[in-house]
């Protein structure tokens, strides 16, 4: 009597790797090399091991996925078993929390001045006037930059010459993630912002930077259309985010 064996397709076997930067906003995609089975090919991609995101062969980093493990699946449709590729484990600073605990919105690539990231407060501290209502409002404050890396000491310079300059200060004074050394984001730095603002969580809103446009008005940022302004005068209340480097 001839015993007959039933066997199925061969087993799946193979490798996948994720490719692509591993930033919030960036897509990866399965990069497959499969043998075995015959079946349709699935995908199953999934944060922290548990949580389905997407099946498709590529995935999009969305915020939820800040400081989680993203791994990807790949299946065929005869059951013949499964691949799962290594795991992302150091999603790209991007869109992840910084040490102050706000959300790291610029990269300048490498470390100089004692910096390489900046990192926004989780929150808004609040609809502040740019001066104070004690005789500042049209005070010059000399030497405050627009580039990159000039936030913090325009801040400085602002609140040297008007010591109650409530957006300056609100920002000198947050003290998230237990660092003292936040500030109001220069008009570059609060671009970057306005780039970012999909990370950020903010859709509108019209926000005061550090930088001077003349003695009676400063720079600020349109959310809502990515626009510069620097007729807002002094005295007017705007949003106000605070910012720290490092």
């Amino acid at each position: 009597m001839n015993t007959v064996i039933a066997c199925g397709p061969p087993r799946l076997r193979g490798t996948v790797v994720i490719e692509g930067v591993p930033n919030i906003g960036s897509t990866l995609t399965a990069n497959i090399s499969l043998l075995g089975g015959s079946g349709i090919i699935t995908y199953q991609w999934l944060r922290d091991g548990s949580t389905a995101v997407a099946d498709t062969n590529s995935y999009t980093l969305q915020l939820a996925d800040r400081d989680s493990i993203i791994t990807v699946t790949v299946m065929r449709s005869d059951n013949s078993g499964s691949v799962t590729s290594t795991p992302v484990t150091n999603l790209g600073h991007l869109g992840s929390t910084g040490p102050g605990g706000g959300i790291i919105f610029y990269d300048k690539g490498s470390v100089s001045d004692g910096w390489q990231y900046l990192e926004a407060a989780s929150e808004n501290q609040g609809s502040l006037a740019w001066a104070s209502s004690s005789g500042h409002t049209s005070t010059n404050i000399t030497g405050t930059g627009t580039a990159i890396g000039t936030g913090r000491a325009n801040t400085t310079a602002i609140l040297a010459i008007d010591a109650n300059a409530p957006a300056a200060l609100a920002c000198k004074n947050y003290n998230g993630g237990g660092k003292s050394d936040w500030f109001l984001p220069g008009k570059d730095e609060l671009y970057e912002m306005y780039k970012a603002r999909n990370l950020l969580d903010i859709s509108s809103g019209w926000f005061w930077s550090s930088s001077q446009y003349n003695n009676g008005s400063a720079w600020g940022q349109h959310f809502d259309d990515g626009s510069h302004c620097s007729d807002g005068g002094k005295n007017s209340a705007s949003d106000v985010r605070a910012v720290r480097a490092f």
